[in-house]
């Protein structure tokens, strides 16, 4: 089964001098691909454009640093989950899987959108349009606890999962396409484990929904 570790766990806060601090969750999925028995790194969503390189390797597991990590899925296009994209990976950076028009206008290596589906062993790709665009994707791992939704901003909280129809937070592009997205993953709960935010700790939904 692959592994989830959560290396910076989001935020979310509205200040009194009207700024917003608003750190994006950063995820590491240790999986195995389709075609190798090799364990590989992936990262999905890279940081703000505040956080370092430095950062990043402070929040992986011991051993491991940002050359290892050999693709980034990232859930969206806003900066807070793209800023460290072109830094990753090797000599020949990381494969980078994301909607069109990631990288702001910075240098990256690659750029491509790998298709709904399976991506790897126990890992899935969702899209769930909405927040940002109509290209918006979650990421679900097969883990030893059960599955794990990676679900970026369509999900700022748990209490957006709550209360499926807030978009008072943060509200998306498409409030209708986010909250029909919202309702796919809620559809996928008996298989669901744990669900990762955006901009908050993570939660066990059955916990939540049988309350």
């Amino acid at each position: 089964m692959a592994e989830v570790y959560i290396l910076r766990e989001g935020d979310l806060q509205f200040r009194e001098d009207d700024t917003i601090f608003a750190p994006a969750t950063v995820t590491l999925v240790k999986y195995k691909p389709l075609d190798s028995d090799e364990d590989r790194y992936l990262l999905v969503d890279a940081g703000g454009l505040d956080d370092t390189v430095e950062d990043l390797d402070n929040w992986l597991p011991d051993g491991i640093t940002h050359e290892d990590i050999y693709d980034v899925i990232l859930t969206h296009n806003h900066p807070d989950h793209t800023g460290l994209v072109r830094f990753i990976g090797g000599e020949d950076g990381a494969m980078i899987y994301g909607p069109d028009s990631t990288y702001h206008n910075r240098d990256a290596i690659y750029s491509e959108r790998s298709p709904e589906g399976q991506f790897g062993i126990d890992v899935y790709l969702l899209d769930t349009p909405g927040h940002e665009s109509s290209k918006d994707r979650s990421v679900l791992v097969g883990t030893d606890n059960g599955r794990v939704a990676i679900v970026g901003d369509l999900m700022l909280n748990k209490e957006e999962f709550i209360n499926m129809k807030d978009f008072s937070q943060w509200p998306p592009e498409n409030e209708r396409g986010a909250y029909f997205s919202r309702l796919h993953i809620h559809s996928e709960l008996p298989d669901i484990y744990e669900i990762i935010p955006g901009h908050g700790p993570s939660f066990k939904p059955m916990s939540i929904k049988n309350r």
